[in-house]
């Protein structure tokens, strides 16, 4: 599977994510620090780097890493989800245990991290966001034109891959932005619940990527 296929599978497995996160505020918060301490601990690959040019982060790993470029605070639904699917992730670094299972948990934990990165950002003025200062959270998807939420993304990208979108990438996230928005019907497009959705499904297809699964 080549790296553009995997971030087209972890792009549309980020579709089907969105429907698992609920934008309420009935999350139990939690202190980030002790919160870590009950998703494990981020343990260290031992393999040499001349060994092996790509290794799949393991469950306890990617837990703390979206927690490190999020930010965000550790709610029960993170831990539950985490503790629900980290079976399914990988345990032995090795990029050939990659598979379809597996994408879906990490994209449906991203989406949980994500899910709270858009609902905290959105309580804040634009001048306070570290991510969405660009974004109206008041108006739908027919405020924000592909060109503004491109912008929002690459920043994603920045803050959370440490470097711009790819030219391929940036296509990716255009095209998806073409078909999120012509599935949105009535007043859809114009529901603040529509930009909530679109910046979450870009967001968990940032973090359930291959540049961030991998180290």
């Amino acid at each position: 599977m080549t790296i553009r296929q995997i971030f087209h599978l972890c792009a549309s497995i980020g579709l089907v994510s969105l429907v698992l996160v609920s934008f309420n505020n009935c999350s139990e918060h939690k202190p980030i620090g002790s919160s870590l301490n009950s998703l494990g601990p981020a343990t260290t690959i031992q393999s040499s780097s001349k060994e092996q040019y790509y290794s799949l982060q393991s469950g306890g790993q990617l837990a703390h890493s979206m927690a490190s470029v999020t930010g965000v605070e550790i709610t029960t639904g993170i831990v539950n989800e985490y503790n629900a699917r980290k079976a399914l992730m990988s345990d032995n670094y090795a990029i050939t245990s990659m598979n379809a299972p597996m994408l879906v948990a990490i994209t449906n934990l991203a989406s949980q991290y994500c899910g709270e990165l858009v609902n905290k950002e959105s309580k804040l003025t634009a001048p306070q966001r570290r991510f969405f200062n660009d974004i109206d959270f008041t108006k739908g998807t027919a405020a924000h034109n592909s060109e503004k939420i491109l912008k929002v993304t690459d920043k994603m990208a920045t803050l959370m891959l440490g470097r711009k979108l790819e030219g391929e990438e940036r296509q990716i996230f255009i095209d998806s932005y073409a078909d999120f928005t012509a599935t949105l019907t009535g007043g859809a497009a114009t529901s603040n619940a529509s930009t909530r959705a679109l910046l979450l499904y870009n967001c968990s297809s940032i973090l359930s990527s291959f540049d961030f699964v991998t180290i």
